[in-house]
């Protein structure tokens, strides 16, 4: 937050587009299991159990591809100063077990 205030201040002098991605998920080398949907999947794949810790939670979760192409289209348009939610939808962390599973 006060990055984004730092940077609104410069907005008279030059386009400011501020992204606010979800949590990005998905493979990688340096995969992170302390995220929610990479630490379930993890878990399925490895033990055959998805641990739900909690399961009222909402997390929104935007797929690394999906972010990827997110800053390539800010990258490649002229696009008007602002800020942007970069996610899908917020999901619970029950439903995000569901759909893993």
């Amino acid at each position: 937050m006060i990055g984004e205030k730092i940077v609104e201040r410069y907005k008279k002098h030059f386009d400011t587009i501020i992204l606010r991605p979800g949590t990005v998920c998905g493979f990688s080398k340096a995969l992170r299991l302390d995220l929610t949907v990479n630490a379930m999947t993890h878990s399925a794949v490895k033990t055959g159990t998805i641990f739900v810790n909690g399961g009222s939670q909402i997390r929104p979760n935007i797929h690394i591809q999906d972010i990827s192409n997110v800053f390539i289209h800010f990258l490649s348009k002229k696009l008007p100063s602002g800020f942007y939610n970069a996610g899908f939808e917020n999901f619970s962390i029950i439903e995000i077990a569901k759909k893993i599973s």
